[in-house]
């Protein structure tokens, strides 16, 4: 069945036979060189004595074709399977998203309810309803690499942020929680589509945004040598705005240095998450 064997080369299930992309290009000369050694083999059954002829397989050489991109393979998972099951298409981006916004897992581990709210995930089904009022309204499931919640987009909010709601979309959301029957849910306020920096941005020196450093006036030496370094040692796509407190006032100094959204998890232990801010241009 040629939509069957289709499903489960998109899928992953035959990836130790080869690159999904390229047996999706073969997939005519799979099924035909199939159903010649099915042919074959009836044609070849035992005889009276119970002998077993040879049955001569033909050598099939697969045409070369592109690699799926690792986007279009988490496509196929997720529209055949429901779910990711290589990776998940947030994964080399979760420690910058933890520093933008509350991972899901932590909202749903402790109380924030009734309290505003940051998250980001990626979207992964839209439903839409009318409401008693004939408008319409949103129930939105999102995720990241901790969980899932579902959004809850009222007509006034939706009426600004129509363009935004579609599938496989990366978002940033503000709201608020709201625990009724037990049920945590996020109330939509604002949300914006959000650029996450590329593989190869992540190793270029051409900045997509700004990370600002607030440096109290209370960091010991020691550790802004250590924040130096670290700082000095990356290369990516966030230039740095350090914001330096002293006697009572705060000194702004945008740098020369670009960095990459990896290294928010070595500053964090120094200058605490209320002193880092991701700007994203």
């Amino acid at each position: 069945n040629k939509k069957s064997l289709e499903s489960l080369i998109k899928s992953g299930a035959l990836d130790s036979f080869g690159e999904r992309n390229q047996l999706l290009t073969n997939l005519d000369s799979l099924l035909s060189m199939a159903k010649s050694a099915e042919k074959e083999s009836n044609n070849n059954q035992s005889n009276l004595f119970g002998s077993h002829p040879t049955i001569n397989t033909p050598v099939l050489r697969l045409r070369p074709a592109d690699p799926a991109s690792r986007n279009q393979r988490l496509f196929w998972e997720k529209e055949l399977l429901g779910m990711y099951i290589s990776e998940h298409p947030l994964k080399e981006y979760q420690q910058y998203l933890k520093n933008i916004s509350t991972p899901i897992a932590d909202i749903r581990q402790e109380n924030f309810t009734s309290q505003q709210v940051k998250i980001s995930g990626i979207i992964t089904h839209i439903q839409k309803v009318i409401t008693r009022k004939g408008q319409p309204m949103l129930f939105v499931k999102i995720e990241d690499t901790s969980g899932r919640l579902e959004i809850l987009v009222f007509p006034s909010v939706l009426e600004k942020t129509s363009q935004l709601w579609q599938e496989e979309k990366i978002i940033i959301i503000k709201g608020k929680i709201s625990n009724q029957d037990g049920t945590i849910k996020l109330i939509c306020d604002d949300a914006r589509e959000l650029k996450v920096p590329s593989a190869e941005q992540m190793t270029s020196q051409t900045a997509t945004g700004v990370l600002h450093l607030n440096i109290p006036a209370s960091l010991k030496p020691e550790s802004f040598n250590q924040l130096k370094k670290i700082l000095i040692s990356s290369t990516g796509p966030l230039r740095v705005h350090l914001h330096i407190a002293k006697e009572k006032k705060i000194k702004s100094l945008l740098t020369k240095l670009y960095v990459t959204p990896d290294i928010l998890e070595q500053i964090n232990p120094i200058l605490g998450k209320n002193n880092i801010k991701v700007q994203i241009n």
